[in-house]
């Protein structure tokens, strides 16, 4: 099997972590999902020579892992602060600058946001990695974030659906 295709594998496999991640509607279990979904596109790219990339997957992965605990909220300004070298060193162009931008908006969605809030931020640092993975060839990527858009919105429907059902609900 040549290289490429495990490559891709990778990307794929981060792909179908994101999918059970974003059609949660438990803030928990889609912060823990994305953190491993992250760590997989990480190495995907990592072997994509995707450097920029990498760092702010990696990033991610942590950021997500670590914004589970309420009381690790002071760690956000590192995160903030993290991915400054990452873009001094590594950005060489435009598309470089695109998980950046995703990166610093996931932190905020991640650490300061719930529920729906935090899914619409995440909507928008999505949109960033879309067009990342999809000017770096990545296969895997590209479908996560196009499927992390999709099943965004349809969780986002989903929570709205139900929180007017309950304030609409005469049992409250």
């Amino acid at each position: 099997m040549p290289f490429e295709y495990i490559v891709q594998a990778i990307g794929i496999l981060g792909f179908l972590l994101g999918i059970a991640a974003y059609l949660s509607k438990d803030d928990i279990a889609l912060k823990l999902l994305i953190g491993i979904a992250s760590f997989a596109m990480a190495l995907h790219f990592f072997f994509l020579g995707a450097y920029v990339g990498t760092g702010a997957a990696s990033f991610s992965g942590i950021r997500s892992f670590l914004s589970i605990f309420k009381k690790v909220r002071p760690l956000a300004p590192l995160f903030f602060a993290a991915y400054i070298p990452l873009g001094y060193f590594y950005i060489h162009g435009w598309v470089d600058a695109l998980p950046i931008i995703a990166g610093l908006i996931g932190t905020y969605a991640m650490f300061y946001l719930e529920r729906l809030p935090m899914r619409y931020a995440l909507f928008i640092g999505t949109s960033f990695w879309f067009l990342h993975n999809l000017l770096q060839g990545s296969i895997g990527g590209t479908l996560l974030e196009l499927f992390y858009l999709g099943a965004n919105i349809f969780t986002i429907r989903k929570i709205k659906k139900e929180d007017a059902a309950r304030l609409t609900s005469p049992l409250q």
